[in-house]
């Protein structure tokens, strides 16, 4: 259990000297463990480095340990540069960093538009933001359109 951002770089180095090359798998655990925006950078640009290419997991957890809706907005800009479909985790790693129901109702149309994948986390984090914002009936009646079934 690499606890420490020089625990986690030895782990790589014992990893390549042992003959064992780190994969998408390996990367993505260790970006998920950093405790900095800075660490994680550095992470990505090791993978990167080393040749293995970030996948959805790996830019969801990106965007979930992000501090700010830009830098989360930022991930989810380079994944899909990068040509990789938001998968059911992404949506409510958008929603959870915007500042009120109305930014993540906006990223749950957006993805309705593009046919990403919805489902209850997107709700659960939408809901958040309407109990704040006093929204709570609307959330309920578009989950229940969107979904098909009472939240």
């Amino acid at each position: 259990k690499a606890t420490s951002e020089s625990e986690r770089q030895r782990l790589l180095a014992d990893m390549r000297s042992a003959g064992v090359e780190p994969n998408v798998v390996t990367f993505t655990t260790l970006i998920e463990k950093a405790a900095s925006e800075s660490e994680r950078q550095r992470l990505l640009a090791d993978m990167r480095s080393a040749g293995v290419e970030p996948n959805v997991v790996t830019f969801n957890t990106l965007m979930n340990k992000s501090a700010s809706l830009a830098e989360v907005e930022a991930y989810f800009g380079r994944m899909r540069e990068a040509g990789i479909r938001p998968n059911h985790y992404s949506l409510p790693a958008l929603i959870k960093a915007c500042p009120s129901y109305d930014a993540g109702r906006r990223w749950l149309e957006s993805f309705q538009t593009n046919r990403f994948p919805i489902n209850e986390y997107a709700f659960k984090a939408l809901r958040r933001h309407a109990v704040r914002d006093e929204q709570r009936a609307e959330i309920t009646a578009l989950e229940q359109s969107i979904l098909g079934r009472q939240p």
